[in-house]
């Protein structure tokens, strides 16, 4: 038998042969102690825009009763705050926080957090080539540069990158690859033409790859997979 949460009374009632009869009750409580389900936006990198207003994908939430409460606060290099699942706006350039709290009706909580990174534009990843469609192990070739072009595969990964730059000079290249927050995670440098490999001990998410030889420079989005 299925209960309602909250009290129930049960009552039993027995008739014997002669017709007499006898009852008896007792109570069942449920109690609602399962907390609201919440899936916080994944960790956003944004290049700085002159309003310092940024688009953030909402909270989902869910519950198995009903949710009376939704609200957000934002610390860090934003300091704001507000209510419901959206915490689009202002977002100074920094690192910022925002942390839900979801309530239901019968005073359960969850809480969840994302991070917000907005970098200047004169961070490579601001500056990167477009992310193409990604489809299963391609061998993508970044749009060219005159005399200078990267091929890197197989992207995304869940391994590494191989990574090979083309140039019709013998001059050495270079090439870093960065993470979302424009952090060096790797660099190395050789002749063009050879195989390198990047990015087997990169832990999962985007990466931008630059490469430079001389006074030319070209870039490439990759994705690192669990």
């Amino acid at each position: 038998m299925d209960y309602l949460v909250g009290v129930s009374t049960i009552i039993y009632t027995a008739i014997d042969a002669a017709g007499n009869a006898k009852t008896c009750s007792f109570t069942v409580t449920v109690k609602d102690v399962t907390p609201p389900t919440l899936v916080c936006p994944p960790a956003q990198t944004l290049c700085k825009v002159p309003n310092n207003t940024y688009t953030i994908p909402p909270m989902i939430q869910s519950d198995n009763c009903a949710i009376v409460s939704t609200t957000y606060v934002i610390t860090g290099v934003t300091s704001r705050s507000g209510s419901g699942t959206n915490a689009s706006g202002l977002f100074n350039q920094g690192v910022s926080t925002i942390k839900w709290t979801v309530k239901d009706s019968h005073g359960n909580t969850s809480t969840c957090t994302t991070t917000v990174t907005v970098v200047a534009t004169s961070n490579p990843i601001c500056n990167a080539a477009p992310l193409v469609e990604i489809k299963e192990n391609p061998k993508y070739t970044e749009p060219e540069v005159p005399g200078l072009s990267i091929t890197a595969w197989p992207n995304p990964t869940v391994n590494y990158f191989n990574l090979k730059v083309n140039s019709p000079v013998k001059e050495t290249v270079v090439i870093r690859m960065y993470d979302m927050a424009g952090k060096l995670v790797q660099a190395k440098s050789g002749a063009p033409g050879d195989t390198y490999i990047f990015g087997e001990h990169a832990a999962s998410g985007m990466y931008v790859i630059e490469v430079t030889q001389g006074a030319k420079k070209q870039m490439v989005k990759l994705v690192k997979l669990n």
